[in-house]
């Protein structure tokens, strides 16, 4: 049986490397929510909510280039997804043929007590 020190180690332990691993996830979300660095950018934008600078996804989307990153995603994405069916249904068929074959050529004839 675990003792009660024990398990509250464990859930500290569990606790601080929880923390390890989401904390640059919460750097990154600081800074993309963040106020604007670059010199001109005033701060007194218009897509500011309660002192979150939701702009900055639009200005990095555009400066990024993320929407013709996002088209050539989806064109390989339909390309991957329409070879892997073709080749699945096509691999079915052959392998629903060579167990048929298979049967046919392993079956034994029953013989009956007479």
């Amino acid at each position: 049986m675990i003792s009660r020190a024990e398990r509250s180690a464990n859930y500290v332990i569990l606790v601080l490397f929880a923390a390890f691993a989401l904390a640059p996830i919460g750097t990154v979300l600081a800074a993309a929510l963040g106020p604007d660095d670059a010199p001109g950018s005033g701060s007194g934008s218009a897509a500011s909510i309660a002192g979150l600078h939701v702009g900055n996804f639009a200005a990095a989307w555009h400066v990024g280039h993320f929407g013709t990153y996002l088209r050539m995603s989806l064109l390989v994405s339909v390309f991957v997804v329409t070879v892997s069916v073709i080749l699945s249904i096509s691999v079915d068929t052959r392998w629903e043929r060579c167990v048929s074959a298979a049967r046919r050529c392993c079956s034994t004839p029953s013989f009956s007590a007479s």
